[in-house]
């Protein structure tokens, strides 16, 4: 078979437009990096581009790919849980064997020192996979870091792109400190089609942010709390006593499970939401309350946090809305996620493409464009993605059907949706779903007009 997308053309080569490529993928998270393995690899001419990393505390730039899921969400998430729940584990087991546990399972400061290091160790792993410079190297593909990008016309794109030898570096090495701006410099890439896997960043609510600064306590989001860094106020240091995490989805409830095991009674944690895993079933819910309560999470469900008070000489107060309040160092903010700060800066409007905060790029079943015919859109950013489809393994596959259907001809093309794509919450037990829950197939098919199962575990030797 012939391995260069001329081949695959349905019109001569004289007949159409000379780009610079034959696809642009905008984003190296999981979405980004499928796409351009996937297009370069049966021969497409592909540019994949990256946002560099910036630190503005020790003035360095990291260059990753992998996205949230290699740095800052999947990989070093599970890596703390696995510590966490050995912590707990050792715990029960001192418990069983009247051990002396102040000098072994409660000692927080080890637990959590040894979780950072495990998780910086599993994610330096896998970025050596990922390692930009064997990126470089594949076929077909250039890889550009860039500090801006943005869309200039309908086919082009302008680039803020670092000079390569800043991020080819030793194997030993994925920092560089950057003095200047000497380095950058503009280009400007044409593409036939462009495929956008920005992804999705944490919301933070701005009264809430607010009050926290006003009154002197930090805040942080998974991103904070999970990617390595040598400046981590929770994970690298035992003073902090009293976490609230804000919101009760599956991230809220996995580093709340996880912090709490690590600290055991040396922290007291809190978890505010006006509902623990909502989107879930009823019992699904009421297992992962009882999950979180068993490793000593307390619980505010059915209230939300509306401001923070400072203490004087005492600990500040997070206000709820029922005006009961709770100490507070540090707060998590697990308030969902949204693809707006990643899309705003790509000047879309330059390109004909729709998008909105809320759902990002406006693309249909096939993950086109619904006003850009040449742009596709997947992962996180899609707005054809259910919110409780957006996951790593997920975004991957809708990479790999982003090119199939922007460059293929068309009777290889598909529908890149799915109605039930099986998702799990990493408690310990793990919560796993497929589909509707009951209240949605209510809504949808009325209160009689679908069957249900339920076979209960009490009782069972199965059971807990």
């Amino acid at each position: 078979l012939p391995s260069s997308a001329d081949a695959l053309s349905i019109l001569p080569p004289w007949q159409k437009e000379k780009y610079e490529y034959d696809l642009v993928v905008i984003g190296a998270g999981a979405s980004g990096l499928f796409s351009a393995g996937t297009s370069s690899s049966v021969g497409f001419k592909t540019l994949l581009i990256e946002r560099a990393q910036h630190h503005r505390a020790d003035g360095t730039i990291q260059f990753n790919v992998g996205g949230d899921c290699t740095n800052a969400a999947c990989v070093p998430s599970k890596s703390i849980r696995s510590i966490a729940k050995i912590a707990a584990a050792t715990r029960i087991g001192n418990s069983m064997t009247s051990e002396t546990s102040g000098q072994n399972a409660n000692n927080s400061n080890k637990w959590l020192k040894l979780a950072r290091t495990q998780a910086d160790d599993a994610v330096g792993r896998v970025r050596a996979r990922e390692d930009p410079s064997r990126i470089g190297d594949v076929p077909n593909l250039d890889l550009e870091f860039v500090r801006d990008c943005q869309f200039i016309s309908d086919h082009k794109m302008k680039l803020m792109c670092y000079d390569n030898s800043t991020w080819i570096l030793d194997e030993q090495e994925n920092v560089t400190t950057v003095a200047n701006e000497s380095i950058i410099g503009e280009r400007i890439v044409s593409s036939k089609k462009f495929i956008i896997a920005t992804g999705a960043s944490p919301i933070l609510p701005k009264d809430l942010t607010k009050a926290a600064t006003d009154a002197g306590v930090p805040y942080l989001t998974y991103r904070d709390l999970l990617r390595p860094s040598s400046s981590d106020i929770l994970l690298n240091n035992t003073s902090t006593r009293n976490i609230v995490i804000v919101g009760g989805g599956a991230t809220a409830c996995e580093l709340g499970q996880s912090l709490s095991r690590l600290a055991g009674n040396d922290l007291n944690l809190s978890i505010v939401a006006p509902a623990i895993l909502s989107t879930e079933d009823v019992k699904l819910q009421d297992s992962a309350i009882k999950i979180l309560s068993n490793d000593n999470c307390k619980l505010y469900i059915g209230r939300r946090a509306v401001d923070i008070v400072e203490g004087g000489e005492a600990i500040p107060h997070l206000v709820l809305d029922d005006n009961s309040t709770i100490p507070v160092d540090c707060i998590i903010f697990c308030t969902g996620r949204s693809p707006e700060s990643s899309l705003k800066s790509l000047h879309l409007d330059k390109a004909g493409v729709a998008w909105t905060a809320e759902k990002g790029v406006t693309v249909n079943s096939y993950l086109k464009s619904e006003t850009s015919k040449h742009v596709y859109a997947a992962g996180d950013c899609a707005s054809a993605v259910d919110p409780r489809d957006r996951r790593a393994i997920h975004a991957g596959w809708l990479g790999f059907n982003a090119v199939r259907n922007a460059l293929l001809p068309w009777f290889l093309r598909s529908h890149a949706t799915h109605q039930f794509v099986p998702r799990v919450t990493y408690l310990d037990p793990e919560i796993a779903s497929a589909g509707m829950s009951a209240a949605e197939c209510t809504r949808r098919f009325g209160v009689d007009g679908y069957d249900s199962i339920l076979v209960p575990e009490d009782g069972s030797d199965r059971a807990d």
